[in-house]
């Protein structure tokens, strides 16, 4: 499984989730290890309109294997971001196009892994 590290955090993805259609959201798990504390499940749930802007930022079309690969280049960014600054890492995090309003550099950050990806 693809992994991304640091000295003090290490994610791992695990794969996609299931119930898109159910959930309106598509479903990325990852088994996160912070240093000096128990290992944590965390799935992120990118929902539909997120994916639609992301979508249309990246110039790409928003099919199944578009929605796949983003939940899971977003989720890893957004569990970085939420550890770096030192916010609380839930078992299940929600990314809306808000998100995206909200921290303005994580499309940058986005684009720049989709381009090294």
């Amino acid at each position: 499984m693809p992994t991304a590290h640091t000295s003090e955090l290490v994610i791992t993805y695990e794969g996609p989730g299931n119930g898109e259609d159910l959930v309106g959201a598509v479903q990325a798990n990852f088994l996160v290890h912070r240093a000096g504390q128990p290992s944590t499940e965390v799935a992120v749930l990118v929902n539909h309109p997120a994916l639609d802007h992301l979508a249309v930022a990246l110039g790409q079309v928003n099919d199944a294997a578009f929605r796949t690969g983003a939940a899971r280049v977003v989720g890893r960014l957004f569990i970085e971001r939420t550890f770096e600054r030192r916010a609380r890492l839930g078992p299940v995090l929600v990314i809306a196009k808000a998100t995206f309003a909200e921290d303005a550099g994580f499309l940058d950050a986005i684009r720049a892994a989709v381009g090294a990806a």
